[in-house]
């Protein structure tokens, strides 16, 4: 048996055997975000890995509790999953 190929034009959703054209289940999303809630970390000290960068934080907010001032501004920068979002929540 051959396959034809099936080209869809840019504004034709594509459809998968659900039925939902293709996207993702809104209940899988809602589920998903609430374990990666429960996940990350509330402090630094429970923060895993990046160590060197766990530190020098330490040192800015340490010197900025000192001073009595928030923390000017910092950029976190780096290729994507080394954490940068999650430093920054916390």
């Amino acid at each position: 048996m051959v396959r034809e190929p099936v080209i869809k034009g840019d504004d034709e959703p594509e459809e998968d055997s659900t039925g939902n054209g293709g996207g993702w289940d809104s209940s899988f999303l809602a589920d998903d975000a609430e374990y990666d809630d429960a996940l990350r970390p509330q402090r630094l000290s429970e923060v895993v890995g990046q160590r060197a960068v766990v530190e020098r934080l330490e040192v800015f907010l340490d010197a900025t509790r000192k001073r009595n001032e928030p923390l000017g501004h910092l950029l976190l920068d780096g290729p994507p999953g080394l954490g940068k979002t999650t430093l920054a929540s916390v």
